[in-house]
């Protein structure tokens, strides 16, 4: 299975202080226990550098997020125009 994931689920898993972090961190957790391959456009990774600068994130599950991202055979991000 693939799923494509927004940004803003990704800067809300990393970010205790946002209204949806738990319900983020759930569902990167429920797709990842069931092996999706996940998806995220390319900007998304500078969303996350941007939540990263602003303070509060979790730098050490943004670190992994991109770590995911660069080892990812297939590679999970998608260019901004092909969602």
């Amino acid at each position: 299975m693939q799923c494509v994931v927004d940004a803003s689920v990704l800067v809300a898993a990393t970010r205790p202080s946002e209204k949806f972090h738990a319900g983020a961190q759930i569902c990167l957790q429920t797709l990842i226990a069931a092996g999706a391959v996940i998806l995220v456009l390319t900007i998304a990774l500078a969303e996350l550098a941007a939540a990263i600068a602003r303070g509060g994130a979790d730098v050490d599950l943004a670190e992994e997020i991109v770590v995911i991202d660069q080892q990812s055979p297939d590679g999970c991000s998608l260019p901004e125009n092909k969602p």
